[in-house]
């Protein structure tokens, strides 16, 4: 894998599945912002002294935090005219840079995610590198901040009798861990669950007491849950991946056999494996994307429900470099200690920073 800049790919084609019967008298869109394995990436990858989202072009920096909230707020204003728009993380959140050593005590990364206005993001293999109590601690300090998005972790289990499994429990008793929820939004209801694949267990290094249910099995079960719980869409937060080849498509991987395993999820928003993926691959018609690590992309996928079918309008991988302007440094400085809600201009926040 290169941190190469990903490429626009608007596609169109069917998506398996026929929508409910609502759905089937008129036209709806929605569109599906996502990230993964941004690895505590939160001033991105490159030189770090250079990093200016204040600036533009003036570093050689991929990624940022700063640049990935300014183009979700951009995207989202642009798309959220047509339809509702749900903004995705898949996991590796943490560990990777000095911010994931210190992610136990600050919580920054979740806190990050849920100040850019992220609906959910779901655990990856090195969110326990540190053993499940530094990640419970680092999700209570998140808490304790105000800001942690919803932990989606279908196949995550932390009910058995061991003591460092307790701050675990109280985070699910406070609905901060779930296995899935509904989310209603522009006449849609979304149901969404998240998991670890096969591979990512396999790679889990430090799980303590926490165990780990078979992924198809798991998916099958709460895709059904949802669907029976009134989900028009079902989409899936996998930390499972696919596996590219030297060349050629990409033909193989835990989220292809996801698809064809599991018909009830319309849409599989990938992590794990690092790959930029510059159109979706459909499999037995669900759509499955992912977009790349270390923040380095934001993935955009627009899908159409008419007629009872739905369709992938267009998809596309959007470079986060320093031509997108940055919230300037509020994301930071708010971790800091700065008190401030998230901003929806970056006029306003460089106001705000300003006044510092």
């Amino acid at each position: 894998m290169s941190l190469i800049d990903p490429q626009d790919a608007p596609l169109i084609g069917t998506v398996g599945g026929q929508a409910p019967a609502a759905e089937q008298k008129k036209v709806l869109s929605f569109t599906i912002l996502h990230t993964n394995d941004m690895h505590s990436n939160l001033i991105g990858v490159g030189p770090a002294s250079e990093y200016s989202p204040m600036t533009l072009n003036d570093d050689r920096t991929i990624g940022g935090i700063e640049r990935i909230a300014s183009l979700i707020a951009e995207r989202r204003k642009a798309r959220e005219a047509m339809g509702p728009v749900l903004v995705l993380d898949v996991g590796d959140f943490s560990i990777g840079t000095p911010f994931g050593g210190a992610t136990h005590e600050t919580g920054a990364e979740l806190q990050c995610l849920s100040m850019a206005g992220y609906d959910a993001t779901t655990f990856g293999n090195h969110e326990f590198d540190a053993g499940p109590e530094a990640l419970a601690k680092a999700i209570a300090a998140a808490k304790k901040a105000g800001h942690v998005p919803p932990i989606l972790a279908a196949n995550t289990h932390f009910d058995g009798d061991d003591p460092g499994l307790s701050q675990f429990k109280e985070l699910a008793q406070a609905q901060l861990i779930r296995s899935h929820m509904l989310l209603e939004r522009g006449g849609i209801r979304f149901g969404l669950f998240g998991m670890m694949g096969t591979d990512s267990i396999q790679f889990t290094i430090n799980p303590g007491a926490v165990t780990f249910s078979d992924p198809i099995e798991t998916a099958r079960k709460v895709a059904r849950q949802l669907r029976a719980e009134g989900a028009d869409v079902v989409i899936c937060l996998s930390h499972c991946g696919v596996r590219e080849p030297k060349s050629g498509p990409i033909t193989e991987g835990e989220d292809i056999d996801l698809a064809r395993a599991v018909p009830e999820i319309d849409v599989i928003v990938g992590g794990h494996t690092h790959t930029f993926m510059r159109q979706p691959i459909i499999a037995d018609g669900t759509p499955v994307v992912q977009a790349g690590c270390y923040g380095a992309a934001l993935g955009e996928l627009v899908i159409r429900m008419e007629k009872g079918e739905r369709k992938v309008e267009s998809y596309k991988l959007h470079t986060i470099n320093d031509t997108v302007p940055g919230l300037a440094r509020a994301i930071a400085s708010h971790i800091a200690g700065d008190a401030r809600p998230p901003f929806e201009t970056r006029k306003e926040a460089e106001t705000w920073m300003a006044a510092r």
